[in-house]
């Protein structure tokens, strides 16, 4: 009798111990102004959910089935963490006698792959809607590992616990709700107790209508708290309303919408020079307001760069996947199985002195590593063959150099596995990156089979080109890319921050060269930047350019002068912008880093003052987008 009332004593202080921080885990994160106090909200939150992973491993779970022993008969309770702060109910997997599998998790263990099927699962659960009714089917996985749940909802898995996640695989039809932070999606659970003990992580899907759905498309935000770039404010100023505006448009249609960020948050080079690591990054987030559900992958920047020796890759990554969850994961959406995987091998070589608090050179190699490879051939042999099959990295697929290469990647190799792998429904890789700070609908023929959207950078240029510090490095102006499906239908729209919709930057090229022709300091840099095109030696007299981001591989350029055609060409020039921009009062904090554009159409008119119509065609002809532009035109940074 006295062991019992100490057993119920014990866990009711423990209930006690986990309701506390619970509450501390509900602090309002925007009442905090420091990013210190963000932190140590979030070390609250992780307290407490350590808490109840805690009391939900084997040893614990059976503690507690003593005690209720009387009331439930010890197979209708289990204290589960639920990722919403409270303890649940469900049913308990009853524990196998020492050294062989129950029946039940045997069973629950053959719905999946698993890395030892006669070994004791170590993670169990259930995965329920919003009513409380098991979903079957459900995979479910560890980043090494993928089961299904059984009809009524449960999963068992034998897992080592490195990764240290376990993260449900969301079917099409259904969502996730969001966590306490009301900002990332809750389809992920840190692992707490020892790799050896078995410990239950429940999760909730919600039913969603997902006929059609938007996807806000984002990347290198880099929140530094620079006091000269001034990311912060221009992020409330500009980013954040525009991310409000396209979030809401979405949702009034009724039409679900969600956000992904891939790759870049923060810049590892400024974590401690500004006093701003990733945790900052995410503390801005939740406090500015950002809105849900946020699914991110990290970036080369994403890594801590005092972090040296042995597994520098993954111990790197620690901070981030505090924070952020796991580094590499998928969902479905729709007919759509999106995949999003991490792509930056951090090596941060170390180099003789510390320099503003980095321990190393923040280099990395571009590849996935070997259990990314393994789990996405494990996700994608679950997955229905008639799915569209999208690949989100931060690195992009392809990039023109190395010359001849037609990759980033480290081995050609890997991405031949991967277009096989991902290629099985049309042949090809559908793939959206970020990283390069550009905005291209890329192809090569190397990689004939991949169509990769490299995405601009949603800072400019990390805060740091333009007006108001607005520019990409390729002419864009900042914004974001939102990507329309319904059904195997996709398109496009380009939103920027200064002047919305916006799909073309045009020249008068006569404006052009004589601005580069007379203007000193633009003389000056383009004598130092040789390889750059220097327009005022250029025969560009009558000529007009249109650096046309929004334009396909195959899309066509059609340009009018009093509606006669003009001969349009697909220009190998530098962007006519970047060179002279800080000669036009706009700013640069650094060099221009690309020697051509890759959308960038021109032709030569047959006046001087003639109005042009610039067209862009959908390869079948359709008109995708129409703009007249007036000339003579004077060469600004400002959108006309």
């Amino acid at each position: 009798m006295a062991i019992r009332w100490f057993k119920k004593g014990v866990l009711t202080v423990c209930l006690m111990i986990a309701g506390l921080l619970g509450d501390l885990g509900m602090m309002d994160l925007a009442a905090n102004e420091t990013a210190a106090g963000a932190r140590l909200v979030m070390a609250a939150n992780e307290t407490a959910a350590s808490v109840q992973s805690l009391m939900a491993s084997n040893e614990t779970a059976a503690n507690a089935a003593a005690v209720f022993e009387k009331a439930a008969n010890a197979d209708d309770v289990t204290v589960a963490n639920t990722g919403t702060g409270k303890a649940a109910t469900g049913v308990i997997v009853k524990s196998a006698p020492k050294g062989r599998v129950s029946d039940a998790d045997a069973k629950l263990m053959d719905t999946g792959r698993v890395s030892d099927a006669s070994a004791k699962p170590t993670i169990t659960g259930r995965v329920r809607d919003d009513c409380g009714k098991p979903v079957a089917g459900v995979c479910v996985s560890d980043g090494v590992s993928l089961v299904k749940t059984d009809a009524k909802g449960r999963y068992a898995m034998v897992s080592d616990k490195h990764q240290g996640f376990v993260f449900v695989i969301s079917p099409s039809g259904y969502t996730v709700p969001l966590k306490e932070d009301g900002l990332l999606p809750d389809f992920w659970r840190r692992l707490a107790a020892p790799a050896g003990s078995r410990e239950n992580h429940d999760f909730t899907l919600v039913p969603q209508d997902q006929s059609s759905y938007d996807v806000i498309l984002t990347t290198d935000i880099h929140l530094i708290n620079d006091p000269v770039r001034t990311d912060r404010p221009l992020t409330l100023k500009y980013l954040l309303p525009t991310l409000k505006k396209l979030h809401a448009r979405a949702a009034d249609a009724g039409r679900p919408v969600y956000v992904f960020h891939l790759g870049d948050i923060s810049q590892d080079s400024d974590w401690f020079l500004h006093d701003h690591p990733i945790d900052s990054s995410y503390a801005d987030m939740v406090r500015f307001g950002f809105p849900g559900p946020f699914y991110l992958i990290p970036g080369n920047h994403d890594n801590d760069p005092q972090v040296l020796g042995e597994d520098v890759d993954f111990r790197a990554e620690e901070r981030y996947r505090k924070y952020f969850g796991p580094t590499y994961y998928s969902m479905n959406i729709g007919r759509d199985h999106w995949v999003m995987m991490d792509n930056s091998i951090y090596l941060n070589t170390p180099i003789k002195k510390p320099v503003n608090g980095v321990y190393g050179k923040r280099d990395y190699r571009i590849a996935f590593t070997e259990d990314e490879m393994k789990w996405l051939e494990a996700d994608l042999a679950a997955v229905p063959d008639d799915m569209n099959l999208k690949i989100c990295v931060h690195e992009s697929f392809l990039f023109e150099y190395p010359e001849g290469k037609g990759t980033q990647f480290a081995r050609a190799s890997q991405v031949d596995s991967v277009i096989a792998l991902m290629g099985r429904k049309d042949g090809l890789l559908h793939a959206y990156s970020g990283h390069t700070h550009r905005m291209q609908f890329a192809r090569n023929d190397i990689f004939p089979n991949i169509v990769d959207l490299m995405l601009p950078a949603s800072s400019g240029n990390v805060w740091g080109a333009g007006v108001d510090h607005l520019k990409g490095i390729d002419g864009i102006d900042a914004g974001m890319v939102t990507a329309h499906f319904c059904g195997d239908e996709e398109n496009y729209d380009y939103t920027t921050y200064r002047y919305g919709e916006k799909w073309m930057r045009c020249y008068d090229m006569n404006a052009v060269k004589e601005f580069y022709s007379t203007d000193a300091a633009t003389i000056e840099r383009a004598a130092r930047f040789g390889d750059r095109t220097n327009y005022a030696v250029e025969d560009c007299g009558n000529w007009v350019y249109a650096n046309i981001w929004m334009a396909g591989p195959d899309d066509v350029v059609e340009m009018y002068e009093n509606g006669k055609p003009l001969k349009v060409v697909r220009l190998e020039k530098s962007e006519p912008l970047i060179l002279a921009m800080p000669c036009l009062g706009s700013g640069l904090y650094s060099g221009p880093q690309y020697q051509k554009c890759y959308h960038l159409f021109g032709a030569r008119a047959s006046s001087a003052d003639a109005p042009v119509v610039i067209r862009l065609l959908a390869p079948d002809g359709t008109l995708r987008h129409e703009e007249v532009m007036e000339r003579p035109k004077a060469f600004s940074a400002y959108a006309e």
